[in-house]
């Protein structure tokens, strides 16, 4: 079966590097060296760096896409001005393609996916 998946917004991952020096750097400051906490106030929590997985290669549009696909294949993209690609993207850190993921949270009931019965 093919399935069509609206995606309105980036698909993105946060770079854990960088967030794991900044709430390092946040937690360095939180206590000083008498062990007041947050003498000076709280101060704001450092914001996660995004970085989009996917983006149009051609107008390089990063939401509003369609992705196309099953189960088993690759997704092919289509962005809101008609280009078409398929991002090579492997397997994300969940073990899952693309495609099955965004089948995943988009909750779509796979017939030939996770949850078949045998």
């Amino acid at each position: 079966m093919i399935y069509e998946v609206t995606i309105g917004g980036p698909i993105a991952t946060v770079t854990s590097s960088d967030d794991d020096n900044a709430m390092e750097h946040f937690f360095d400051r939180a206590v000083d060296a008498d062990g007041t906490f947050f003498e000076d106030g709280e101060p704001p929590l450092p914001s996660p760096t995004v970085t989009p997985l996917v983006k149009c290669p051609e107008c390089g549009a990063e939401r509003d896409l369609t992705a196309r696909g099953t189960w088993e294949t690759p997704a092919e993209l289509t962005c809101s001005a008609g280009h078409r690609w398929t991002p090579e993207l492997g397997t994300l850190p969940t073990g899952r393609t693309l495609m099955q993921e965004l089948l995943v949270r988009a909750g779509v009931e796979v017939e030939d996916g996770p949850n078949q019965t045998a």
